[in-house]
């Protein structure tokens, strides 16, 4: 099978920030609450949880779609593969490597040890980049794309899929640390059908 050579991805925003995004460009977020992979512009390789994201964040519950399609905006891009450096956490080769960084990290930054353990994989990109602006060595910055999978907590699987059971609904989330990654960008239509549809579904 080929390699994939580009990713077709989804951000949700503001009206507001549609326009300036299409003037101006992404701008790099800082880390917060559900930003897993550190700084960058986020995106979402299903639409669905651009959507969700949206109706979370910009309406209030109750809305109708009517003010869905009013206040809030879908981006879709496109992400250039060929020339940048992807860390795809979901493959084995991007996970062994990233477990061998928190090694290392454990090793140079014993003090860093209790917040690892206390936090896991929500702490440990930002705590990277955290280090690398301390010390000028490279950990997570040499890479332009960061790809991590994480399953909804609505659902709970536990441990049920050892029986080989399928993993419903998977958050595909994708962090673009070098916007030169970002080829094309088109803004979504809110009002087709398709949209309507997983309105309706959240």
């Amino acid at each position: 099978m080929d390699e994939e050579t580009e990713i077709k991805c989804y951000h949700g925003t503001t009206k507001e920030n549609q326009e300036s995004i299409q003037i101006e460009g992404f701008k790099e977020s800082k880390p917060k609450k559900g930003h897993w992979l550190g700084r960058g512009v986020y995106f979402y390789r299903n639409i669905y949880y651009a959507i969700e994201w949206n109706i979370i964040n910009y309406i209030k519950k109750g809305d109708s779609y009517e003010s869905f399609t009013i206040k809030s905006a879908i981006i879709k891009a496109t992400l250039n593969l060929e020339k940048f450096e992807l860390l795809d956490l979901n493959e084995p080769i991007g996970y062994s490597y990233y477990l061998e960084i928190i090694e290392i990290i454990k090793e140079k930054f014993p003090e860093k040890i209790k917040k690892i353990e206390r936090n896991g994989d929500i702490e440990i990109i930002r705590l990277l980049e955290e280090i690398e602006e301390k010390t000028n060595e490279k950990y997570i910055s040499m890479f332009d794309i960061l790809i991590a999978e994480y399953p909804k907590d609505i659902y709970n699987k536990g441990n049920k899929n050892i029986k080989g059971n399928f993993l419903p609904c998977i958050q595909e989330q994708i962090c673009v640390k070098n916007n030169d990654v970002i080829s094309k960008i088109e803004t979504i239509n809110l009002k087709d059908k398709a949209i309507k549809s997983y309105f309706d579904i959240i």
